[in-house]
């Protein structure tokens, strides 16, 4: 009777602080008159951790060590005829699975970066402990790879709350043609973006947490 009263108790205690572990949270993307919701959940794993970003009928689950440089993404949408799995082993990225319907297998050798599949999750962490730093990353909507750089340009004010100003934008001489601006609080958690997903004349779009 201890012995099962014990079990019953450790099993409690276990589910207790594995829900502690967990959160979810939900951001708007607004773009001209078109909201987005976007969802994420959160949670620690063995290694590191693991964030589920949903998005429509897109779901992206990004794995992560406990730096929250990116160790495995799986992008999965039924309606788009997409299933892929990224992963990177001795310096090289395979991708495989169907990507629009189309069976895809493609080898990248890295740069030499982090990898980052998800700027905005990992994005405070990384600043925090690093300062300004270079990363890679696969688009989730065409998997073109992109060499990336973020820079933190101090604090600054949106939607009347201040908030530290995270600059994104591709490495090298593209630096020039592009860029966009993540937010962080105080707590070097992001809280929003603001930015142009496109080419000229393509309109802003701001993304805020929902609170």
């Amino acid at each position: 009777m201890k012995a099962l009263l014990a079990i019953i108790v450790l099993s409690v205690f276990t589910l207790s602080v594995y829900a502690q572990t967990e959160r979810t949270i939900f951001y708007h993307s607004v773009t001209k008159s078109d909201t987005t919701r976007i969802k994420w959940m959160e949670s620690k794993t063995e290694n590191g951790r693991r964030v589920t970003i949903t998005i429509g009928s897109q779901i992206t689950i990004i794995d992560s060590d406990r730096d929250y440089v990116t160790t495995g993404c799986h992008i999965t949408d039924r309606t788009a005829g997409t299933d892929v799995s990224i992963s990177l082993s001795s310096g090289k990225y395979i991708l495989r699975g169907t990507f629009r319907n189309k069976a895809c297998y493609l080898e990248r050798q890295s740069a030499g970066r982090l990898w980052v599949q998800n700027i905005s999750y990992s994005v405070g962490h990384l600043v925090r402990q690093k300062g300004n730093f270079e990363y890679e990353c696969f688009r989730p909507d065409n998997l073109e790879f992109s060499e990336m750089q973020a820079s933190d340009k101090g604090m600054t004010s949106f939607r009347d709350e201040k908030v530290r100003d995270i600059k994104i934008s591709p490495s090298g001489l593209k630096a020039a043609f592009w860029s966009c601006h993540y937010y962080l609080d105080d707590g070097w958690n992001y809280v929003a973006y603001r930015g142009v997903n496109g080419g000229p004349g393509t309109p802003e779009t701001i993304m805020y947490r929902i609170r």
